[in-house]
């Protein structure tokens, strides 16, 4: 090979090599993408599932769309202005008028066929009723009721995403727990020399537990998929959380509670909003029936050719006396929606001094719950660690490293639950119980 040929060679090698360099880097980086594993604990789960709920994202976006009809609502206090220009070509034999869509203007004739107009014209309403300032005090109200509704939203996303990630910490530590269990039980078996009948339960306690170990296994997975759709992230996803399944008791009293609840529940201020809604919606159909005083006022410069020569104006005051027979029926209407409202909303209170007390009855149990299990754990704890320092293996220390197993399982649903009752508790006062 001449020299030539030998540095063509050698670019043909460096321009393989570059695209070959970048594709594995490239695979390098998505390898390490795939591998990447996001870790979380509660307080950053709850931010993110905040940010990325989609129904709690659509809510406020109805507050959005509630504060632009707020303002629409009161800019109909300004008059109404338009400023408007017309150029007309026209050959007429006698006066004409324009079209109502053109400003209505006279065409006299002319030798110059151009025709041109700029007019100005602004309607200030006088009296209407109450109409335009109802109008703003609905989109007012409206506009609270949306903020609620987000809330309301927003406190689900929370409750939703906290039982999630007790659920996923509980089946971890059931899983962990029913690992060491039955590593602990195959240790036994292998020790002991077993025949017969004592042979076929020994068989049948580990088998068991290694069905409770695959079970809890998959547990911990699906747990995992509830997570990542509180979460709202790709089901592909790879989270740990981090944080303990221990109990956090909290003390309160029923009656306070629902003094809390009637105050902050967002559906109660939905409903007195609705109410108010309502009240102003009867006055809407009400003022139909009152005169309507519009205050109207126009400036004109026509011409057919520039500077435009001609000025016009005009000022209106306008009374239109509305003649309708619907009046009533409309104002009945209104009014059978405000009762329906009074009834609903007496309804809702009796749902959520329900879901109170039910919420703190829950929380109550579950909590006694715990620190009796608990102390019947630690007891069998003290027992185990006595009598295995001691004794051999045999197959009543097989039975008793199961029946550990269920009861340390027994103690962290009982952990797992008593969370997710302060939870709810939580969500049904929407106050955080943390310095109770």
């Amino acid at each position: 090979m001449n020299r030539r040929g030998a540095e063509l060679f050698t670019l043909l090698a460096l321009a393989l090599a570059v695209p070959a360099g970048a594709a594995a880097q490239g695979a390098s980086a998505v390898a390490d993408d795939l591998s990447y594993t996001e870790v979380l604990d509660l307080d950053r789960s709850l931010r993110l599932a905040v940010q990325n709920n989609s129904q709690l994202l659509a809510a406020e976006q109805d507050v959005i769309i509630a504060q632009q009809r707020v303002k629409e609502a009161r800019l109909h206090f300004l008059p109404q202005a338009s400023l408007g220009g017309t150029f007309t070509k026209a050959n007429v034999k006698y006066p004409q008028v324009l079209q109502a869509d053109f400003g209505e203007h006279i065409i006299q004739p002319n030798e110059n066929e151009n025709f041109f107009t700029t007019t100005l014209r602004m309607v200030q309403p006088i009296y209407v009723g109450g109409r335009i300032t109802n109008t703003y005090r609905l989109a007012q109200a409206a506009l609270q009721q949306a903020r609620t509704r987000y809330d309301a939203v927003k406190r689900d996303v929370a409750l939703s995403l906290k039982q999630s990630f007790y659920a996923l910490l509980y089946s971890r530590e059931v899983s962990s727990s029913a690992s060491s269990s039955l590593s602990s039980a195959k240790g036994i078996m292998q020790s002991l020399r077993l025949e017969g009948w004592d042979d076929v339960e020994a068989f049948a306690v580990v088998s068991k537990m290694e069905s409770e170990v695959q079970a809890s296994s998959q547990r911990v997975q699906e747990d995992r998929l509830s997570l990542l759709r509180a979460l709202n992230k790709e089901l592909n996803t790879k989270v740990e959380i981090t944080g303990d399944l221990k109990p956090e008791p909290v003390s309160i009293n029923l009656s306070k509670a629902m003094v809390w609840a009637m105050e902050l529940r967002p559906e109660l201020k939905g409903e007195a909003y609705k109410a108010e809604m309502d009240a102003i919606a009867v006055n809407l159909a009400m003022s139909r029936r009152s005169p309507t005083v519009m205050l109207g006022a126009s400036y004109d410069v026509t011409g057919n050719s520039f500077p435009l020569s001609s000025n016009s104006w005009e000022t209106t005051l306008s009374v239109q006396l509305p003649l309708s027979f619907d009046f009533w029926p409309q104002i009945e209407q209104r009014r059978a929606e405000q009762r329906q409202g009074e009834l609903n909303r007496a309804g809702t209170q009796d749902r959520v001094r329900m879901e109170v007390r039910r919420a703190h009855e829950d929380l109550v149990y579950w909590q006694t719950e715990v620190d009796s299990r608990q102390a019947k754990l630690r007891s069998l704890e003290e027992r185990f660690a006595a009598v295995s320092a001691k004794a051999k293996p045999s197959l009543s220390a097989l039975r008793a490293y199961a029946a550990r197993y269920e009861l340390h399982k027994s103690y962290l649903e009982a952990v797992k639950n008593q969370l997710s009752a302060r939870a709810r508790l939580e969500w049904a006062l929407v106050h955080d119980l943390s310095g109770e």
